[in-house]
């Protein structure tokens, strides 16, 4: 890693709780799958005490995170476009139902 992205790294193995990740592999913003697999393998090699679920969305671009609202590709938002809107936008109601999962599991943390 050069010093720039070594100064941009999030020390996640020093989090105290369980992660969530979610990316889309067309993201167009940043590569966020690239990004949260280094991640889940940085938390692998600390033997992180906590949980990390990680979903991967292949073809979908950036706007995974919030279900059931147009997505940007729709409009033409050319910061969030990806190759393929519907595997985009499946990937958003995905995303929610497994979020939600997530935080139903580990109701301590959020209180």
């Amino acid at each position: 890693q050069d010093s720039k992205e070594s100064a941009a790294v999030i020390r996640v193995e020093e989090i105290n709780g369980p992660l969530f990740l979610v990316a889309g592999t067309d993201d167009q913003v940043w590569p966020a799958a690239k990004f949260a697999d280094m991640i889940t393998e940085r938390l692998k090699r600390s033997e992180y005490a906590h949980t990390c679920t990680y979903l991967k969305k292949e073809g979908a671009g950036h706007l995974v995170g919030l279900p059931y609202l147009p997505s940007a590709e729709v409009y033409k938002n050319l910061i969030f476009t990806s190759d393929n809107n519907e595997l985009s936008s499946v990937a958003m109601i995905e995303a929610w139902s497994e979020m939600v999962k997530f935080f139903d599991k580990s109701p301590g943390f959020w209180l």
